[in-house]
């Protein structure tokens, strides 16, 4: 993150990626229990924050300026927790693909609550700036830290992990969008689809140093999804088998 001359802040917002994604069952709530682990990539969309009289949001991408960003909602909850006026003008350059699981609006919601807190001189702590990302979205809490981490519970519950080795990594992602994608998919997904999550729980002690606590752990890179939107995304089945 860095501060220009004019006070404005320029930060990147990285994408993150689910190395391990396994639903254990569908809660009363309506949400669904899960284990997964989240790793942040280099990948990162563009992010400045200015100072200005009003609150804007302004998108390179086609549709995404405006009240609708998840940008717009952050400095929206960040400004209503902190009890100051929503004054801003944030411009996203966005080179994370839209849609595609990577976490791109959740990254640039978590770029926008650090980078206001640092614009607006509101010093909040981060156990803070993580329940006012809780609101806005499953993945934003952890991307305002990055780095790898085991998310159960619904997704919101974090037990960071240590910095996994640097690996290059190839992102496929397909010109395909879908309405509603999440929940799409999530609605897609049948009993059979479900696991204990012994797998993500497994790979989590590996990456912990665990060996004992890893026993379990076979060697399976679990996607619960994979089934679901190999029959959803047109196309893509046959770009996973290429």
């Amino acid at each position: 993150m860095t501060t220009l001359t004019d006070g404005a802040i320029t930060a990147l917002a990285y994408a993150k990626i689910n190395l391990s994604l396994e639903v254990i069952r569908r809660r009363d709530d309506g949400y669904h229990e899960i284990a997964t682990i989240l790793q942040t990539v280099s990948l990162a969309d563009a992010i400045t924050l200015a100072p200005s009289d009003g609150l804007a949001v302004e998108c390179d991408a086609p549709g995404l300026s405006g009240e609708h960003n998840l940008a717009w909602q952050a400095a929206t909850a960040l400004a209503e927790y902190a009890g100051v006026p929503p004054r801003a003008r944030i411009s996203i350059v966005k080179r994370i693909p839209i849609a595609a699981g990577l976490g791109g609006g959740s990254a640039d919601a978590a770029a926008v609550l650090r980078g206001l807190n640092r614009l607006w001189q509101l010093h909040l702590p981060s156990p803070e700036l993580a329940d006012i990302a809780a609101a806005i979205g499953m993945d934003v809490p952890f991307l305002l830290a990055g780095g790898a981490a085991l998310a159960t519970g619904r997704g919101a519950t974090l037990h960071p992990l240590p910095p996994l080795p640097t690996r290059p990594l190839t992102l496929v992602a397909p010109p395909a969008i879908i309405p509603n994608k999440t929940p799409t998919l999530y609605a897609a997904l049948t009993p059979t689809d479900f696991s204990d999550g012994k797998e993500t729980r497994a790979l989590a002690a590996v990456a912990n140093g665990d060996f004992a606590a890893a026993a379990d752990f076979t060697g399976q890179w679990r996607n619960v999804f994979t089934r679901a939107a190999r029959e959803i995304f047109p196309g893509l089945a046959a770009v996973m088998d290429t």
